[in-house]
């Protein structure tokens, strides 16, 4: 596997205090994997993404229990398959995450709607 990963953050609100932490910022990167199948067939997946935080308000200090309190968070992800029976497909997802101070932020993966269940690290698809 090979990662290739770039990001440039600027958090505010760290010093005093502040009872929240502002961050903005993004990144961009790409990882490639190749695997070998047990009939031994070799399979690759190439990866790239971009992402962007915007005015992510997170609450300081940082408990179990606290959630960003506002702001977007927004990541494009394509992969490419080479080689095996989805050789040449390529997959694209754009994901919008709203946060909203709670456990169940609203995210929109490819123009539908989903809630995600932060403290359980889960997501249902709203409608």
């Amino acid at each position: 596997m090979t990662i290739d990963r770039k990001a440039d953050f600027t958090v505010s609100g760290l010093a005093g205090q502040n009872t929240t932490a502002i961050w903005n910022g993004g990144g961009s990167g790409s990882a490639s994997r190749v695997r070998q199948t047990e009939d031994g067939a070799a399979r690759e997946s190439n990866m790239t993404y971009t992402l962007k935080r915007t005015n992510v308000v997170i609450p300081v200090p940082h408990t179990a229990n606290s959630w960003p309190i506002s702001g977007t968070v927004e990541k494009s992800v394509t992969v490419t398959i080479v080689g095996g029976p989805h050789d040449g497909k390529t997959v694209t997802r754009k994901v919008v995450i709203i946060f909203n101070g709670t456990s169940k932020p609203v995210a929109t993966i490819n123009d539908e709607a989903w809630e995600l269940d932060l403290a359980n690290r889960s997501r249902h698809k709203k409608g």
